[in-house]
């Protein structure tokens, strides 16, 4: 209710709301509280105002002179009342009276010019400033609508996970952040949210085997493909889990490329292993343990993917080389190991091994990846040497190959 539709001039209090989530605009009773009493003038006229005592004539004297001058032709009576309108009593009463008035005339120009917080926090209180209206997006700065796709598109990890086949998450499960539905609003925005959300992402997955599942790497387009710029192979889990050999990783991601010959413009192919075990679990006497029934098995590689890794991307940058797609390096990203705490029953503190490598692309020249590039020919020269001495058919004619071609 406001005080422009009150034109009886009536207590506008028993109008309001019971719930009292501000204070009452009532223009009798203001902000004072509900109902409460306020004087009349005429109340206060035959009220006695207490006078006070004069202790002698000189402090008399003197707060005559200071006091109210009143016109000699005044009777009695009116001096009288005209003491009482500017006694202390009588001012605080007119302070009173006037600041339900005062409200009522700033309610007012509120309701008349609007409320301060409808303005746009830098305009200057004197400024006009008219109602919203809509905006077309596409006539947005182009640099305004990327730092919005990239709000919606890439996720604060930068990564984008796949489920696997077996796993029970769906992709939605494992991507949160990610708004896609961006994409199907127009096909402008569709072309600027392509370069964004395929090339500024990570594309993670277990295996080569679960990008873009159900369709599979065959169901994109090449255009699509060739804006893919980063995937990474992460496994997690215990030794069975992760139980994968080198000849598996590379044979899987040499099939992607079979599949799709864009995926040769990668610039980043990361592998990388998680593996898990009880932290009171003693790898030596493990190992004594599977020695004493017969069992030949590297326990340190069961949990230590070092050379996995390393040797599933000296098999892939070599492929990549016959196809004319060289790498620049391999770069050691992570070889640790520490103690987590797995919640629920059985469970505990595990020791967890993390191994990861990344092959790489750069436009940069000259020496400031020469470490890197001796670390990924070294790699290379390790897995042929090592099918030279297994007998593999043709290792002698890749190892003479991959010398003539790098030859430092």
């Amino acid at each position: 209710m406001t005080l422009r539709y009150n034109p009886s001039k009536k207590c506008l209090c028993a109008y309001q709301s019971t719930i009292e989530i501000g204070d009452s605009l009532c223009p009798y009773h203001g902000c004072y509280g509900d109902k409460s009493k306020t004087f009349s003038r005429k109340d206060t006229a035959s009220t006695p105002v207490p006078r006070k005592r004069k202790r002698d004539d000189d402090q008399e004297a003197e707060e005559q002179d200071h006091g109210p001058q009143l016109s000699p032709g005044l009777t009695l009576t009116d001096k009288r009342q005209a003491t009482r309108r500017i006694s202390p009593e009588n001012v605080a009463e007119e302070r009173v009276n006037a600041g339900p008035c005062l409200l009522k005339e700033q309610a007012q120009q509120l309701l008349h010019d609007g409320s301060p917080f409808d303005q746009h926090p830098d305009a200057s209180p004197n400024s006009e400033i008219g109602p919203l209206v809509e905006i077309d997006f596409l006539k947005a700065p182009l640099e305004a609508r990327k730092l919005i796709y990239r709000y919606l598109l890439v996720p604060s990890s930068k990564s984008i996970t796949f489920p696997s086949q077996q796993a029970s998450n769906t992709f939605s499960e494992l991507n949160p952040e990610l708004q896609t539905n961006i994409l199907f609003t127009h096909p402008v925005v569709y072309n600027e949210c392509r370069p964004i959300l395929y090339g500024e992402n990570i594309f993670v997955a277990r295996s080569a085997t679960d990008f873009f599942l159900p369709t599979g790497i065959q169901g994109l387009r090449p255009a699509t493909a060739r804006r893919i710029k980063h995937i990474s192979i992460v496994r997690k889990g215990t030794a069975n889990q992760c139980d994968i050999t080198s000849h598996a990783l590379a044979s899987s991601l040499h099939s992607m490329v079979l599949q799709s010959p864009a995926f040769l413009g990668l610039r980043t192919i990361t592998f990388r292993f998680e593996v898990g075990r009880p932290v009171h679990m003693n790898l030596f006497t493990l190992q004594m343990y599977l020695s004493s029934h017969n069992v030949t098995a590297d326990v340190r590689a069961m949990y230590k993917k070092a050379k996995v890794v390393k040797d599933a991307a000296a098999k892939v940058a070599f492929k990549a080389l016959q196809k004319g797609s060289p790498f620049q390096g391999l770069c050691l990203v992570e070889e640790s190991e520490h103690t987590i705490w797995i919640p629920g029953r059985g469970r505990g503190s595990h020791t967890v091994n993390v191994n990861e490598v990344c092959l790489f692309r750069t436009s940069e020249a000259g020496d400031t990846y020469e470490e890197e590039k001796q670390m990924l020919r070294t790699s290379i020269l390790d897995v042929l040497r090592g099918e030279k001495l297994n007998d593999v058919p043709g290792a002698d004619r890749r190892y003479e190959w991959f010398c003539r071609k790098c030859p430092n």
